[in-house]
């Protein structure tokens, strides 16, 4: 038997500076630095893709003590289009119009308690009001305009207001971070990952990793070979977003069961975790882009805020 330094062995897993060369999904070629250097194999596992992950994000060491967060940013909803094809209400003919608009903006406050409470609320700058929550159970969501009269908080008085429950499908999307990002989800291992392919997020080389789910579609994630971030997700989103720019008109969607494109970017170090500080989702004609401004760990919510507000 040949017995081998040691250090032979553990060259390959060391030599995070060596670049690599792979073959994308599409068959093209591109060089990268990369974390995993093995001489056993090429690729690393589905499982070791994600292990490296929660190593390098924080969340491995400080999961536990990161317990809530209170992120605040701006946000701008577009059409690549830049128009949507609606209907006005009442119209015999159903005609469909051609309604060019810029954007809707606005701020965005998203509230999360672990393991499995979040409350997203955001403020356009027409007036409008749209926020959806969930306690950890059950869900809910309303829209309307402020009543500037009320108290603050999250459970201010909203006029004219459209209000429901969030279940099924929508919950569950919701829960899981499908809406913007629930941020205390992002360490979260999906069922049976297995590395897929390679392929490009931008100009970065990604192991591009599949779940193997029985029950729904697959989820999709893509992580840097050379840093280990999460880079995108491709989670299913079975709503479409609040665009007030659209109010009044009668919007023909098509089916929402595919998957919504979010790419996470400028990561800052929070608390010892590394939180993505730029997302931006692409959801059917789409693009929603939020940029945080200010995240702050382990703040104290009031429980209440997550329940369903009165009429």
């Amino acid at each position: 038997v040949l017995a081998l330094p040691a250090t032979w062995l553990t060259l390959r897993t060391s030599g995070a500076d060596r670049a690599q060369t792979f073959v994308l999904r599409d068959g093209t070629r591109k060089t990268s630095k990369a974390w995993f250097h093995s001489w056993f194999s090429s690729d690393p596992s589905g499982d070791e893709i994600f292990r490296h992950y929660l190593k390098v994000s924080g969340w491995q060491d400080h999961a536990a003590t990161v317990t809530s967060y209170v992120a605040n940013g701006r946000f701008q909803i577009k059409n690549e289009n830049g128009e949507s094809m609606v209907r006005i209400p009442g119209d015999p003919y159903r005609r469909v119009i051609h309604l060019h608009w810029g954007s809707d903006d606005g701020e965005v406050e998203l509230k999360g308690q672990g393991p499995d409470r979040l409350l997203i609320s955001q403020n356009y700058d027409q007036g409008r009001v749209w926020q959806r929550a969930t306690n950890g159970t059950t869900g809910w969501w309303r829209k309307g305009s402020p009543d500037r009269d009320s108290q603050a908080g999250t459970n201010f008085r909203l006029v004219d207001t459209l209000a429901g429950d969030l279940y099924g499908d929508k919950l569950a999307d919701f829960k899981r971070g499908a809406d913007f990002v629930n941020y205390l989800q992002l360490q979260t291992k999906y069922s049976g990952l297995y590395l897929y392919a390679k392929a490009m997020v931008g100009d970065r080389v990604c192991y591009e990793l599949h779940s193997k789910s029985v029950s729904s579609l697959a989820e999709i994630m893509y992580f840097d070979v050379e840093t280990g971030l999460l880079l995108k997700l491709e989670p299913f989103r079975h709503d479409t977003p609040y665009v007030p720019s659209l109010d009044g008109y009668v919007v023909s969607y098509t089916d929402p069961s595919y998957p919504t494109e979010t790419f996470l970017d400028r990561y800052r170090e929070v608390n010892g975790v590394k939180i993505p500080f730029l997302i931006r989702q692409h959801v059917q004609e789409f693009w929603i882009t939020t940029t945080i401004t200010e995240f702050k760990t382990n703040m104290a919510i009031e429980s209440s805020e997550f329940e369903k507000p009165l009429p």
